[in-house]
């Protein structure tokens, strides 16, 4: 059932009419450092992983970020950090 909700709303977060994609000056991704910083700041509704070393944040004012080199035990040891106020970010894997 979680996993049903999950999906559900990754359909319609990505139906967004005016989700903007933002990226680096080098246009690689957002840094890690960025990424742990929206994490970290509350910016963050959703967070899914690409691959290994791919994520995207999707954030509360709509923009969608790519995260390229952050891997899963990094944003696990991000999260945790975080604690109590990242407990609203959906996760999803795609």
């Amino acid at each position: 059932m979680k996993n049903t909700v999950i999906l559900v709303m990754l359909c319609l977060l990505s139906s967004f009419a005016g989700a903007k994609e933002v990226a680096s000056a080098s246009n690689k991704g957002t840094s890690d450092e960025e990424v742990r910083d929206l994490i970290l700041n509350g910016k963050v509704t959703v967070i899914v992983r690409m691959s290994e070393t791919e994520i995207q944040l999707w954030l509360k004012d709509g923009t969608k970020v790519e995260g390229i080199g952050f891997d899963v035990n990094t944003l696990n040891r991000v999260l945790s950090e975080c604690g109590d106020k990242c407990m609203s970010i959906v996760h999803a894997s795609e």
